[in-house]
């Protein structure tokens, strides 16, 4: 049995490193033109991912974050197709609040708890879903699990 799944981790190595999964993975991606949000994007890995994302024509990326700083940081990236999004001076904060508030006052949140919680840019992520105003959403890479997916339970 060990033998056999070596075998199988070996031919998975294979096909992963001949790009064969990965480009179709791209190419199926690419023809949904899916918005997707990337909540850490001050990190700079998150950012080349956002650049690579829209060069490559994946999908539509929303990096949240404060836009001088992910600009400043990055300014040797190429960010010209990517919207970047500050939660905290959205005009779509207040929305997503009443949004969050909504579905969280049955749990005893109250409305400043909601805007100061929707401020949070996995929580505006995770509105930004719920709202429709985005077909995906990516966290993790700074963030732990848990902070990752409370919002995804909450929202």
């Amino acid at each position: 049995m060990a033998g056999f799944i070596g075998k199988v981790k070996k031919l998975g190595r294979k096909i992963v490193e001949s790009g064969t999964i990965v480009e179709a993975l791209k190419k199926r991606a690419a023809e949904k033109n899916r918005k997707i949000v990337l909540c850490e994007g001050e990190d700079r890995r998150v950012v080349e991912a956002a650049e690579e994302c829209v060069l490559e024509g994946i999908a539509r990326i929303v990096l949240l974050g404060d836009p001088a700083k992910i600009i400043a940081g990055n300014s040797d990236l190429d960010l010209s197709g990517v919207e970047i999004i500050d939660p905290a001076k959205s005009e779509k904060l207040a929305d997503y609040a009443k949004l969050l508030y909504e579905l969280r006052k049955a749990k005893g949140m109250t409305e400043e708890q909601a805007l100061q919680q929707a401020k949070d840019s996995t929580f505006f992520g995770a509105l930004m879903l719920k709202a429709g105003d985005a077909d995906g959403l990516v966290s993790g890479a700074c963030h732990s699990t848990a902070n990752t997916l409370r919002p995804d339970f909450q929202s």
